[in-house]
């Protein structure tokens, strides 16, 4: 339930999302461009004295948000790769030198590819473009994982390693002019991953089942336990009633806005 509760939460994200641009389009339709929304509220909409505080909740988020990438892309490259691959006996005093010079390469490597990210007119376009092909990969990953007892650990890091391409896909995309919509796009790429894993998996050394089973989803897991049904079920307490409300939700949202 506590799964089926953040998915049914995901339907009120996008809300979120566009109510600021919603607000701003209904006090003033001729607005250039989407951009201009939120700064338009805040000059025309918010006190005198809440706009500073706006302004550096803004800064905070978006330097926090920096600082939380920086971090964990150096920790990646220091203890995963540098340590767990490369070298297993460093010390910690390399250990902390690598991870600088991989903040700083990272802040570097942004940095140039910024003029990427402007070809794409809005910072929001181009992150929500590229989440599309990433995410395709790792919803693979995730699915085979869980529901395949086939799949592979090798197969699973080089299915995640078609990420790093996905990266270069939305600029190619608009260097070639695709007038494809990416939707569709990133769904060719969820089959070109999924077949990708299955042939890797299937060409690989099978785990052990008693290593997977704990994982591995059965129909068992869609019955509540015993006791607890025996105390009293009620309909509106099914987790299957609320998983079909949910997607149906979900679908007719699709449809409508299509």
């Amino acid at each position: 339930m506590g799964v089926l509760l953040a998915c049914f939460l995901g339907l009120f994200t996008a809300l979120a999302y566009i109510f600021p641009g919603l607000v701003a389009y209904a006090i003033n339709p001729n607005l250039a461009t989407g951009d201009e929304a939120l700064p338009f509220l805040i000059k025309t909409v918010i006190p005198t004295g809440l706009k500073g505080l706006i302004l550096a909740g803004l800064c905070g988020a978006i330097m926090s948000t920096i600082q939380a990438l920086i971090n964990s892309s150096a920790t990646i490259l220091t203890v995963d790769l540098y340590k767990g691959q490369w070298r297993p006996a460093a010390s910690e005093q390399a250990m902390i030198r690598v991870g600088r010079f991989s903040g700083v390469g990272i802040l570097i490597v942004g940095a140039l590819w910024a003029p990427v990210v402007m070809s794409f007119g809005n910072i929001f376009s181009y992150f929500q473009e590229c989440w599309f092909f990433i995410a395709a990969p790792i919803m693979v990953i995730f699915l085979l994982a869980v529901f395949w007892g086939r799949a592979t650990n090798t197969a699973a890091i080089w299915t995640l390693g078609l990420c790093f391409p996905m990266f270069v896909l939305p600029y190619l995309l608009r260097l070639f002019e695709v007038g494809m919509n990416a939707f569709n796009i990133a769904g060719f790429v969820f089959v070109g991953s999924l077949a990708f894993m299955v042939v890797l998996s299937l060409y690989t050394m099978p785990p052990e089942r008693a290593a997977i089973e704990r994982v591995l989803w059965t129909r068992a897991a869609l019955n509540l336990p015993r006791d607890f049904v025996a105390a009293g079920y009620p309909v509106y307490k099914r987790v299957s009633l609320w998983w079909v409300l949910t997607i149906s939700i979900f679908v007719i949202l699709y449809i409508f806005y299509w």
